[in-house]
């Protein structure tokens, strides 16, 4: 009795309660089936021992149907204190476009109600999508006005909404509670009494207009308005728009995404290749306190530690602190501002010796950054410093009313500080707009005297706090002179932009890339971390919504720095492994977790150190949208769940956080249709899938169906199906990284590629996969520990040719967990560039099953003993026998699940294969009814046995054979329409207004069979082999010389005007269609078959597969060249290729596709290779050194075997038509 007291008592302590239940779909949330689903499955998570004690159903509000709970197939995976937990479920049957569903328990003949749910079925007759958008203006005298949203009732809606305290936070709210003294940025909304209709609404700001939406203010009419004030000084009008997408089937995804996709205008995707934020970085601010000056010995003490435990930092910012700050006068003795550009007295010397310092005791840090604000500091520059007669500086007002003070919620203690800082008597002494570029260049030129390489500008949304449009106008400036200066002086992507939650930044002019161009900038995301006031589950939350709205701007997320050595390490560290932003450190003196930091950081074979992180954020799972924690008070809360993709390895990671505080376990079902939205799949995708369980080790193998919305096979149609229970403790976390799951060749084992095991973002270190029949190829960055679950553990793994020992665990019954260690220095036997590795079988290798990884640094060649017929000689049937032996099969099945095929357990350790031995016939066994006599062998010739006659090679590709008539029409003013000078009936043969017959091109003479037109050229094909081009040759794209000299004439010759002059200059040998000489050539194998045009380049593929190509590749600087090699000279026209030139280093290719300046050929072998220019990454692959590597042809690793290509090209002014002889 003693022990149950104490048991209970620990339960009670941890919110554990015998009572405690967890329903999934959670009490108030609303699902979409997707079409012709028949049944939803609902889930209840109890303890084990309540099982017989309480019936648990689901109840129609409607038809008071009742649906009663029973046991599921899954067990739990986590730890719950040790409690045995068991999770029951329920089939709903969707027999109408809406169900209500209400959770109820029965005990002791006492019945209770738990929460409702709503059920709506996506079908395509209820299916109603509306975008549109209010224009909101500012007349030429307006400085800021109010609009009425008419539209907008606020007691019909709840949801999210980002609103702006000081930072944009999300919180999930009546929309009637909407608040009228702060911003809000955005609003996901769904309608109280039809949860399947929701509504995404984004004020999206301007260069000239700054747009937020809040409640009606004293003296309005009740309703949400839209706020809008002048963004800058000018006085002409101006407008922005509020963009909304409402939606009747729920899917909040497609609103988000056709909401951003109106509102983002420009997305550079270029990557930097010099980025100061790959690396692990670190920062003063915490680890020597919070409001601690940085002083010669403390910084001296703190760069001692981290050598001293060897931290792998390649990044350093100097905090708060540093500057030449001093006392403004007024306003008490916080009131502090810039003086001048260096460092203070405190710092012990100049920051140029700061930096040196540093880098000395420090070798792997090649970055050092300083923090600044916006402002210069955070109250501006003091008045009497010689910085303000310069830059002519002046005082600017502060609005108080710009940031209300507030009593509650989590960033009220923030708030309150900021709202005293901006006393209504505060002003900043900032530049003149004129000067602000001049201001932000100097200061920052300053600093890259002394070393520094990226700043962190901090307190940036305050700017637009200033009063009037004179301080709209400065600060319009200060931000753009700020952008502008940093990027001439330290370059592109080397500013991290803090506190900047302001209408410009959240979906503003610069998210939407029209401030930058294109350009993207770090961004924090959320507020500090470790804030009093500021949970760390909330610290995640708002990370994960706030991804929800910023993923698909310019903006790149920067999830804060955290610490290693306390306030929960791990349950932060994850969610910086999942952001794209940089991973900084703020530790204190020597409390450091190395493990947690060897998980974040990778190193390459080369040496090179960088953090292991996803390129994209994570984003809360749109099933899981409503779940807002807030449930009854029997539901323990649900876990903090957020997803993101690895498109190019057809993967995703789940990861799920404890939700509450320090004594608040967490309870969730992950489902089928959570791994279904992480890996981004339709409907009408699927496919077989490994799902692991990172921390509790456990692998679930998931079929997600491809048929559901099959209307035939509706019935067997089931959604949610139940995947695992998952138990948090406080402060736990679980990534759960869900990977396909292949089998290599037919009949043999499955194959689950997990990447490196040992870091938290493992995926992110493999950059390509590739399953093909009996092959796996990958790409992996950096060392580790390599992971593969399988179906057999027969495998020996080689290195660089030597066998090496691989660890293998036995996960369940026929699935092994295999792991290989990769290390520089250790299993690289070689001094080259690549890792070798391979898998090879311990048993009979007669017949063997290749899987091969290709590493950046390490091949891996995986090898399964099962038998795979690579021989078209040899009899199935006898293979099939055979296999049955060696490897008996069992058959599992599951209610409602696809029938899977297991095989038994193996030993963990095969022996080695035998020699075979010869037996006569009279030892064959007799053939039984369980062993029947197998089909004969045919024999397989040998090569010497018989003569071979030699054979002329079949043809891998077909000329075209249709005859065509050219029609041309447009602008042909530099002979782009192949018309050449001479006029047409009178007119001039460089305007064809309407499409017309080209007579130079009749298809019973020339016989054009296939036409390509490119930016300012044309090639085409004839039927007897000869390859046709005319237009613009200035880079080489004809393939011939066109030289030509323009006839002289009298400056006062005749009266026939200008056209007779454009006729006369007009380039004959460039305007008239002529043959590229066949000996330009050289010896051609067989015959063309297709042309294809660039912007100023042309390629020709033969019928044996061979590629020839021409002239130049373009980029936004000019001629990038025609290859690697020319592309090298000083001088851009030596870097065209004016001639035919055969393509080297390509296998066959049977086709060929032409893009602006960019092409594709693909391969016999279903494999695509592609050259070019990359700036827009159309070559989908990845350029880790200079940008000329594009230029020679190399394959797209991440692409399965593909049948058809095709690739978007430009054609400004002309075009032409072709038409069939007859």
């Amino acid at each position: 009795m003693e022990a149950r007291g104490q048991e209970e008592e620990q339960f009670r302590e941890t919110g554990l309660l015998v009572t405690k239940m967890k329903f999934s779909p959670a009490p108030g949330q609303t699902v979409v089936t997707t079409p012709n689903a028949a049944f939803y499955q609902v889930y209840v998570t109890i303890r084990a021992e309540i099982q017989n004690d309480i019936i648990f159903a689901a109840e129609d509000l409607q038809t008071k149907e009742s649906y009663s709970f029973r046991s599921a197939v899954r067990p739990a995976v986590g730890n719950w204190g040790g409690v045995s937990l068991t999770t029951l479920h329920v089939s709903i049957p969707i027999t109408s476009s809406s169900r209500k569903l209400e959770y109820t328990t029965i005990q002791d003949g006492k019945k209770e109600y738990h929460g409702s749910i709503s059920i709506h079925s996506q079908t395509q007759e209820s299916q109603v999508s509306c975008p549109f958008k209010t224009e909101v203006r500012l007349s030429e005298v307006e400085v800021e006005s109010s609009s009425w949203l008419p539209w907008l009732d606020l007691d019909e809606w709840e949801g999210w909404l980002w609103i702006r305290p000081t930072w944009v936070e999300p919180q999930f709210m009546r929309l009637s509670q909407l608040p009228s003294n702060y911003q809000t940025q955005a609003l996901l909304l769904r309608k109280i009494d039809c949860n399947s209709t929701v509504l995404f609404i984004v004020p999206v700001s301007s260069d000239g207009v700054l747009l937020h939406i809040s409640a009606a203010r004293q003296g309005e009419q009740p309703g949400a308005y839209i706020r809008a004030r002048r963004a800058n000084g000018d006085t002409c009008r101006a407008s922005g728009e509020v963009i909304s997408y409402l939606s009747t089937t729920g899917d909040t995804s497609l609103a988000i995404k056709e909401v951003m996709g109106a509102a983002v205008k420009k997305i550079d995707t270029t990557e930097n290749n010099n980025s100061p934020f790959d690396a692990l970085g670190f920062c003063t601010w915490s680890s020597l306190g919070e409001f601690v000056l940085p002083t010669k010995q403390n910084m001296k003490d703190l760069v001692a530690s981290i050598a001293d435990d060897k931290l792998p930092i390649g990044t350093f910012i100097i905090d708060d602190g540093w500057q030449d700050i001093r006392h403004n006068g007024s306003d008490g003795p916080d009131n502090q501002g810039l003086w001048g550009f260096g460092a203070y007295e405190g710092l012990g010397g100049s920051l140029k010796e700061t930096v040196c310092h540093i880098k000395k005791k420090l070798p792997t840090v090649k970055d050092v950054g300083v923090w600044m604000s916006i402002q210069g500091y955070w109250n501006g520059t003091v008045p009497s410093s010689p910085l303000v007669p310069k830059y002519d500086m002046s005082p600017y007002r502060i609005s108080a009313s710009r940031v209300p003070k507030i009593q509650n919620g989590s960033s009220a203690a923030v708030a309150q500080i900021v709202a005293q800082r901006y006393s209504p008597n505060r002003e900043w002494y900032l530049p003149h707009p004129s000067r602000a570029f001049d201001f932000w260049k100097d200061y920052f030129r300053t600093c890259a005297t002394a070393g520094i390489t990226f700043v962190k500008v901090d307190n940036q949304a305050s700017i637009s706090l200033l009063e009037g449009r004179h301080g709209a106008e400065a600060a319009h400036a200060m931000w753009n002179g700020m952008f502008a200066a940093a990027n001439e002086v330290f370059g592109p992507g080397k500013v991290i932009h803090c506190m900047s939650h302001s209408e410009r930044m959240f979906v503003g002019d610069i998210a939407t890339g029209l401030a930058t161009q294109g350009q993207r900038i770090m961004f924090r995301n959320t507020n500090d971390f470790g804030l009093p006031t500021y949970t760390h589950a909330q610290h995640i939350l708002y990370n994960v919504y706030n991804s929800l709205v910023l993923s698909n701007t310019c903006l790149i997320l920067d999830a804060d720095m955290f610490m290693t050595g306390k306030q929960w390490p791990e349950y932060h560290a994850v969610l910086r492994a999942f952001f794209p932003g940089p991973i900084i450190l703020s530790d204190h003196l020597g409390k450091h977790n190395l493990e947690v930091i060897n998980r974040l950081v990778g190193v390459s074979k080369s040496g090179a150190m960088k953090t292991i992180r996803a390129k994209h954020p994570l984003r809360p799972l749109a099933n899981r949208l409503w779940e807002t924690g807030k449930n009854a008070e029997c539901e323990t809360r649900p876990t903090i769940k957020a997803s993101t993709c690895f498109p190019l390895l057809h993967s995703a990671v789940i990861v799920a956080w404890s939700h509450g505080c320090i004594k608040d376990c967490s309870l969730d079902i992950i489902s089928e249709t959570d791994i279904r939205q992480a890996l981004e799949l339709s409907p009408k995708s699927g496919g077989e899938y490994m799902v692991w369980f990172a921390n509790a080790r456990q692998c679930v193998p998931v079929s997600l169906s491809c048929d559901i919305n099959d209307s035939n096979k509706s019935k067997e149609s089931f959604e949610s199906s139940l995947v695992a229970t998952l138990a948090l403790q406080p402060e736990a976390h679980e990534v759960l990284r869900i990977v396909p799951n292949h089998t290599l060749s037919k009949n043999g084992p499955k194959i689950a590629f997990l990447s490196l095991l040992d870091k938290y973002s493992g995926l992110a270190a493999a950059e390509h996969v590739i399953y093909g029949e009996g092959r796996l190829t990958v790409d992996i960055l950096y060392e580790g520990v390599v992971a593969f679950v399988v179906s057999s553990a027969g495998l020996k793994v080689n290195v660089d040719g030597r066998e090496v020992e691989a660890r293998r665990t036995e996960l369940s019954e026929a699935c092994w967990l295999i792991e290989v260690e990769l290390k520089r220095g250790g299993n690289d036997a070689d001094a080259g560039d690549s890792w070798k590795q391979r898998f090879n079988p311990s048993s009979t290798d007669h017949f063997k099953a290749w899987t091969q990884l290709l590493y950046s640094g390490w091949t891996c060649n995986l090898t399964s003993n099962k038998a795979v017929v690579q021989q078209a000689e040899v009899d199935q049937a006898v293979v099939d026998q055979a296999d049955a032996r060696q490897h008996p099969v069992t058959v599992t099945s599951r209610p409602g699940r696809i029938s899977e095929m297991a095989r038994t357990k193996s030993t963990r350790r095969l022996p080695p294969p035998k020699a075979p031995v010869e037996k006569d016939a009279d030892s064959a066994p007799k053939p039984t009814a369980s062993n029947p006599t197998p089909k004969k062998r045919r024999p397989i010739p040998r090569s010497h046995s018989q003569p071979t006659k030699k054979l002329k090679p079949t043809p891998l590709n077909t000329p075209p054979t249709t005859k065509l008539h050219i029609y041309v029409f447009g602008d042909g003013e530099s002979g782009e329409l192949g018309l050449d000078p001479t006029p047409i009936n009178g007119n001039k043969p460089t305007s064809v207004t309407r499409p017309r017959l080209n007579p130079l091109l009749p298809a019973a003479t020339v016989g054009i069979v296939q036409i390509a037109a490119g930016g300012m050229h044309c090639v085409a094909l004839t039927h007897d082999q000869k390859i046709l081009t005319w237009g613009v040759n200035d880079d080489g794209a004809l393939g011939r010389d066109t030289t030509w000299e323009a006839p002289t004439r009298d400056v006062n010759e005749g009266s026939d005007g200008e056209d007779s002059e454009d006729e006369r200059d007009l380039n004959p040998k460039e305007s008239t269609p002529t043959a590229i000489a066949r000996d330009a050539f050289g010896n051609v194998s067989g015959e063309f078959v297709q042309v294809v045009a660039l912007d100023s380049a042309s390629f020709a593929l033969t019928s044996t597969g061979a590629v020839y190509g021409w002239g130049t590749f373009r980029a936004n600087d000019g001629i990038r060249g025609f290859t690697a090699a020319t592309a090298k000279s000083p001088n851009p026209s030596n870097r065209c290729q004016r001639t035919p030139l055969p393509i080297p280093s390509l296998p066959p290719i049977i086709s060929l596709a032409a893009g602006n300046n960019h092409i594709l050929a693909l391969a016999t072998t279903g494999r695509v290779f592609s050259w070019g220019t990359p700036e827009q990454s159309q070559l989908g692959r990845r350029l880790p050194r200079s940008r000329i590597t594009g230029l020679t042809p190399s394959p797209i690793v991440a692409l399965p075997p593909i049948t058809h290509i095709a690739a978007g090209s430009v054609g400004d002014n002309s075009a032409c038509l072709p038409d069939r002889l007859g």
